[in-house]
């Protein structure tokens, strides 16, 4: 089974929340979003950067953006990401943590899923309760609530976003979501659960609504970009193909320790 790199790397910008300022910057060699009115580093980031010539002069232009605008960023450091030292180049300005990539089909699984566990798609009425989820679940305060709320209420609208919601005993326990794509295999974005209700198959039952519905719609395969210490290992386990590895790097706003 053959998943593009590159294109796996950039599943995300589908499903980008498109805020009345928000700004892709896509031109061979390099990709970045940004999102000034929204001060999260995952609506701020540089998704892809290969650049052989001019590399200096758009690292030093990229960061000066980014602290023109006061906000934290992302620099995803994938596969065929140059110059070479880029990721040491990061490292001293930032944190960083590992991203396992993952394909699969998406027709085909029994994922055994506890029978105290219900999946649902998200709708208008029960979209506050997937915002407030993902809030208690990420530590998030309600300026961030807020923002997430307006934002997700156009991915639902639009059709960007697939969201869905599990309960135990109807308490929301976790939230997760899939992107449609019209070129190449749909996104899985978006799964966590909340912590006191984890280990309890909640994220299994969550991947498997995820896959009937892609595969309802006819989107036959699937590519996702987990953590590699939390989410990775379930995926590894439940039978999804690793691709790749790489760092993901976190850069504090200007006057932010980090």
């Amino acid at each position: 089974m053959d998943f593009d790199v590159l294109d796996t790397l950039l599943a995300p910008l589908d499903g980008l929340h498109m805020r009345a300022d928000t700004r892709l910057i896509h031109v061979p060699g390099f990709a970045r979003v940004e999102a000034p009115s929204a001060p999260e580093s995952w609506r701020n980031e540089v998704y892809h950067c290969a650049l052989t010539t001019d590399a200096d002069r758009v690292i030093d232009e990229t960061f000066a953006r980014y602290a023109e605008l006061g906000t934290p960023f992302k620099w995803s450091v994938g596969p065929g990401s140059a110059p070479a030292d880029l990721a040491e180049r990061l490292g001293a300005r930032g944190r960083s943590w590992t991203v396992q990539a993952f394909g699969c089909q998406t027709t085909g699984w029994t994922i055994t899923c506890p029978d105290d566990v219900t999946v649902e798609r998200v709708t208008a009425e029960t979209l506050p309760e997937f915002v407030q989820g993902n809030a208690t679940g990420w530590d998030h305060q309600t300026p961030f609530v807020d923002r997430l709320l307006a934002d997700l209420q156009w991915s639902l609208e639009t059709g960007t976003h697939r969201m869905f919601l599990a309960r135990i005993d109807g308490e929301p326990v976790g939230m997760s979501a899939w992107v449609p794509r019209h070129r190449g295999p749909g996104y899985l974005s978006g799964g966590m659960v909340l912590p006191a209700f984890r280990g309890r198959g909640v994220y299994r039952a969550l991947i498997q609504a995820r896959f009937d519905d892609m595969a309802a719609l006819g989107q036959g395969r699937a590519v996702t970009l987990s953590r590699a210490h939390t989410s990775g290992p379930i995926l590894s386990g439940l039978g999804l193909t690793p691709l790749f590895r790489y760092p993901i790097f976190e850069l504090p706003a200007p006057g932010d320790s980090g």
